[in-house]
């Protein structure tokens, strides 16, 4: 399998297809399926994944929008 291991840090394909499919609403049985195959991450990884990336977005706009509010009251 290309770029497979077990260790989380190491597989990187399984990664991209493990984010692909959450946002595609792949089913948790799919998941399943395709984790046991060896193809994605976990549904639980991807999930975990996907909410650290929208904080962390969140977290960049909350600071942009600090910076426009304090150059709009001058």
């Amino acid at each position: 399998m290309l770029l497979y291991s077990r260790n989380q840090h190491c597989n990187k394909l399984q990664k991209v297809f493990g984010i692909y499919f959450k946002c595609r609403q792949l089913s948790i049985r799919g998941f399943d399926v395709l984790h046991q195959l060896g193809i994605t991450m976990s549904s639980t990884w991807a999930q975990n994944t996907l909410n650290g990336i929208a904080q962390d977005n969140m977290d960049t706009l909350v600071q942009y929008m600090d910076k426009l509010l304090v150059v709009l009251t001058y």
